[in-house]
């Protein structure tokens, strides 16, 4: 049975203890601290209500999905589209994956379309033939079978003369690719199994002979990939995307938590980066630029207080991108000031640009860095669709448009 779905917006929209059944609101708070108890993930307001900040995704909790979007369009529709489209152009989902997750709209949530996704596209490869690698075994077996082991024969079948210890290879299902695609597979079966009954029990037949278990971060670190293997790259990486982003928690014998979030920080720099590198060019833009500092220590010579400007163009502008709310003369200061450690130190820049999501129709403020002919300024790019964001930056670097 489908789970009720509350779709609310980042930053914008409040969860009171009054709309959620009768003791859900201590769960879901209990819940994100013990499972983000580093990230400020919500902002807790009076009246017992949070409100998520600067993390989207889905949560699941006794029945219930909280879907979190970020405010980019009018509706929720259009804000699961941006947002895909958003983590497609970033480079957090498979290039492969897009038009798959992107299908379905109208009848799908963003926890549906990322788990069909992966499903399909596992029972596709799957039905093309299941990847087998050879694994080392050791057994006792009372028919020899590669090579003896002999110390460890001598050891254990002293008073079993019909046994032998043998060491030997086999052509084995049950590798660590599979176990990673069934691990994210089971995963995906407890959120969607409603829909995806059929393709489920499908991909699990032909995975019976993969073992069931958990698989850690440091063992998917261990895959190596081959021309056996690699058909399986892209949803492998998916999975390994389900299972790092997919918090699972369990809450008594009958109920367990989920929840799959990305933060729209990183997002939005991923994003205007791609973007950016499209406008301007590969090799033209630098991200994470840490070649500037801008104290000189007179006691050590040393340089202190490294700068980390988000993109420094090979034309000398500066960008930082800004996930918040931005309009006229609501601005930091504290980013201002940032701006302006970032335009003196470096030399060569001419404009140092603050970038914001698009909100509202708005002049974009400019400031002149006094006795220079430096600029700071702040400026808005849609992001509902890739090829607008890539015109706003286009204009915001006076390039000409495609």
């Amino acid at each position: 049975m489908k789970s009720d779905l509350i779709t609310i917006r980042e930053a914008y929209d409040w969860i009171s203890a009054d709309a959620l059944p009768p003791g859900y609101f201590m769960k879901l708070c209990d819940y994100l601290r013990e499972k983000y108890p580093t990230e400020d993930v919500v902002e807790y307001g009076a009246y017992n209500r949070l409100r998520f900040i600067n993390y989207v995704g889905v949560i699941c909790l006794e029945g219930i999905t909280i879907e979190i979007l970020p405010k980019i369009a009018v509706s929720a529709m259009d804000n699961r589209k941006a947002l895909l489209s958003m983590l497609h152009h970033a480079r957090f989902l498979s290039v492969s994956f897009f038009e798959q997750v992107s299908n379905g709209w109208g009848q799908d949530h963003l926890l549906d379309a990322l788990l069909a996704a992966y499903i399909l596209r596992l029972q596709e490869e799957l039905q093309r033939g299941i990847f087998k690698s050879y694994m080392e075994h050791v057994e006792n077996r009372g028919v020899l079978r590669g090579k003896v082991l002999l110390s460890e024969h001598v050891r254990k079948n002293a008073f079993t003369p019909a046994r032998v210890m043998c060491q030997f290879d086999e052509h084995s299902e049950n590798n660590l690719l599979n176990r990673l695609l069934k691990y994210a597979l089971r995963i995906g079966q407890k959120q969607i199994a409603y829909r995806m009954h059929l393709q489920i029990e499908r991909c699990l037949a032909l995975l019976d002979e993969v073992e069931d278990g958990t698989v850690h971060k440091e063992d998917i670190g261990r895959l190596e990939w081959n021309r056996q293997n690699e058909r399986f790259r892209d949803v492998a990486l998916f999975a390994k995307l389900i299972i790092e982003k997919a918090s699972v928690h369990h809450l008594g014998e009958h109920h367990q938590s989920f929840s799959f979030l990305f933060e729209m920080n990183k997002l939005f720099e991923a994003y205007v980066g791609e973007a950016l590198t499209e406008v301007v060019g590969a090799g033209h833009v630098f991200s994470q630029h840490t070649e500037k500092r801008l104290l000189l220590n007179k006691h050590t010579n040393r340089m202190n207080i490294q700068l980390k400007p988000d993109f420094v163009t090979s034309g000398g502008i500066i960008l930082d991108t800004k996930w918040k709310s931005a309009v006229m003369n609501a601005y930091q200061q504290s980013d201002l000031y940032q701006m302006y450690a970032y335009v003196t130190a470096y030399k060569e820049a001419s404009r140092c640009i603050l970038v914001y999501p698009y909100q509202e129709e708005l002049a974009a403020p400019v400031w002149n860095v006094i006795d220079t002919d430096k600029t700071i300024e702040m400026v808005w790019v849609r992001l509902d669709d890739y090829t607008a964001t890539k015109e706003d930056l286009r204009k915001i670097l006076g390039q000409p448009s495609s």
